[in-house]
């Protein structure tokens, strides 16, 4: 009698293993296929994430290999590289049409910032990003066609570098300063093309101040005035 009771445990411990990790697939394929399906259609270039694994039961999981290419009339080298984006999703929320976010952690994120005259490869996606979300019609749905609004608790970006190429010149690596965020969205929630404008207008002011802070190094000394008015005009 015991070893039948064994048996069936063992069985139903092996179901519900099998169900737990291809819902854990099921999930991370989900994330995965509405990143590379919308973001392309936000930022206006190539936009591609690799891998997603979040546990349906804990919420927690990581975007794995993410990467922003250049927007068309920039190098052919991505604007950013994201090696892993650590999330953490209220469980109950994961499906619906409002997901809360408690946190997304990006850990040493590598960013290009092309720049000459009154024009930056980040400012095109920016402005792309911005023109999207006026018309939000590239907006995140849910199967029924509802817009998903997200609201997220944190936003931590550390141990950046940012590469500062003026006007073609080889890049120069920068550190680049934590962005904390808390709260976005916290009011009924944004839709995810709001979320992406907030967090690149974010980005693009961090990445503008610390190439502005570092230009005395990367500048010759008559083009240093005019290179700081140029990173205060794109900001």
């Amino acid at each position: 009698m015991k070893k039948k009771l064994y048996i069936v445990l063992g069985v139903i411990a092996g179901v519900a293993l099998i169900v737990y990790l291809v819902l854990i697939f099921f999930v991370g394929s989900l994330v995965t296929t509405a990143v590379n399906k919308y973001g392309p259609q936000l930022a206006k270039t190539n936009v591609h994430l690799t891998e997603a694994h979040i546990s349906p039961l804990s919420g927690e999981g990581s975007l794995d290999g993410m990467i922003v290419a250049n927007p068309a009339g920039w190098s052919k080298n991505n604007a950013f590289s994201l090696k892993s984006i650590h999330v953490s999703v209220a469980p109950s929320t994961v499906f619906s049409d409002h997901v809360v976010i408690k946190e997304i952690k990006i850990d040493s994120p590598e960013i290009l910032y092309e720049t000459r005259l009154l024009t930056s490869n980040i400012g095109d996606i920016v402005k792309g990003l911005q023109h999207d979300s006026t018309r939000g019609g590239s907006d995140a749905k849910t199967k029924s066609g509802q817009t998903i609004k997200f609201e997220v608790d944190h936003l931590l970006v550390q141990g950046g570098t940012i590469n500062l190429s003026l006007a073609g010149a080889t890049p120069v690596p920068l550190t680049m300063p934590t962005i904390d965020l808390h709260d976005l969205g916290k009011d009924g929630g944004i839709t995810s093309s709001q979320l992406a404008v907030l967090i690149s207008e974010t980005l693009l002011k961090t990445v503008v101040t610390s190439a502005a802070s570092a230009a005395n190094k990367v500048v010759p000394g008559d083009l240093l005035k005019s290179a700081q008015g140029l990173f205060k005009q794109q900001q």
